[in-house]
């Protein structure tokens, strides 16, 4: 069995035709895994034209991990979500909302700013080590463009590069809190 509970990983990042600069995002080892146990292909080489996809993976601690996949098709999308990819026995990806509650969130002006954001972010180096909490990644392919950005335990960090994940998972309304804590 693999334990989803980590609190380092080596990180592998791609991009088809564009190279990621700056570290890997957290936890991209994991992604690949979890996807390729519920049935999903890797996003790193793109879609075909006209086609997108956003995966957003979250948990990554001892609650395990949630799958929110919207997958775009002839100008439709269809939203699912499964709350325990990590499983022994993952659950199935079931539909979650409708495609017109997910336009109204997924907005070009949130994939603009999700595609904004440093596939890491960047902290300070005196940052203090979080070993456990809630992580994120998302992944989005447009066509032949993917992106790819995380963000370990960003409550707790709440670097600018954090706050501006934040704000792309609220508007995305996942259930989480998206406020940095307070120290």
């Amino acid at each position: 069995m693999r334990i989803a509970f980590l609190v380092s990983s080596i990180c592998i990042a791609a991009s088809a035709g564009a190279q990621i600069s700056g570290p890997p995002a957290p936890f991209r080892p994991d992604v690949d895994y979890f996807a390729s146990r519920v049935g999903l292909v890797s996003l790193k080489d793109g879609l075909p034209a006209g086609d997108q996809e956003v995966r957003i993976w979250s948990g990554f601690g001892l609650g395990g991990i949630q799958l929110v996949r919207a997958v775009r098709h002839d100008g439709r999308w269809t939203i699912s979500r499964s709350d325990e990819v990590s499983r022994t026995t993952p659950h199935p990806l079931g539909r979650w909302i409708e495609d017109s509650v997910w336009t109204r969130r997924w907005t070009p002006a949130i994939a603009d700013s999700f595609a904004a954001l440093p596939a890491t972010p960047r902290h300070p180096p005196d940052a203090p080590l979080v070993t456990d909490g809630w992580s994120v990644v998302i992944e989005f392919a447009d066509g032949r463009t993917y992106h790819i950005a995380g963000a370990g335990n960003p409550q707790s960090y709440c670097s600018a590069d954090d706050r501006r994940m934040l704000r792309v998972v609220a508007a995305l309304e996942l259930g989480v809190k998206s406020d940095c804590f307070v120290r």
